[in-house]
């Protein structure tokens, strides 16, 4: 996309020295779209796709631990779009339009793939986890746990202490 868009606007760098930054087109700025891109798609995944911990009784600490984490990842996202997207102008290496079109193409995007993600390729998770290359790869679907920290984190200590078990019993009858 940003390719195309490069060469049919056709603008080129306001520096001087083009040859050194590769293509002489700049139309929109390559690095914001696709910091922005990524950066809407973690805030959209952050905000909807990660449910709190279904652990109960919930403290009001742990609710507040859960929200304010996603409230850094989030703000630290933000932070890191700003300052490629001021970098991309301040280095010359694109102009503030240049940066403002290839970061509002990168949130409409990462948005689109978000729902596209969401709406088609989630449902078709159980079926491609199902074929004999994915399981060969070990690839597996986990798009139905809600917390796969939580999920991952108590089948370990469920197979650390089955093994501890094991372990002790066979120490013993030796």
């Amino acid at each position: 996309m940003n390719m195309v868009l490069k060469r049919s606007l056709g603008h080129l760098r306001p520096c001087t020295n083009r040859k050194h930054y590769g293509s002489n087109y700049a139309m929109p700025s390559n690095h914001s779209q696709f910091a922005w891109f990524f950066i809407t798609y973690l805030i959209l995944f952050v905000l909807f796709r990660l449910r709190p911990s279904p652990v109960p009784p919930k403290s009001r600490w742990m609710e507040s631990l859960e929200t304010g984490w996603k409230a850094l990842v989030i703000f630290g996202a933000l932070v890191a779009g700003c300052a490629v997207s001021f970098s991309r102008a301040y280095l010359h290496y694109h102009s503030s339009s240049q940066v403002l079109l290839g970061s509002s193409i990168g949130i409409v995007l990462g948005t689109v793939w978000y729902l596209i993600v969401g709406s088609y390729l989630i449902p078709l998770f159980p079926v491609i986890a199902s074929w004999r290359v994915c399981e060969a790869l070990l690839i597996r679907d986990t798009t139905l746990i809600p917390n796969i920290f939580l999920f991952e984190y108590s089948k370990i200590r469920e197979e650390n202490s089955l093994r501890l078990r094991k372990l002790r019993t066979s120490n013993r009858s030796q």
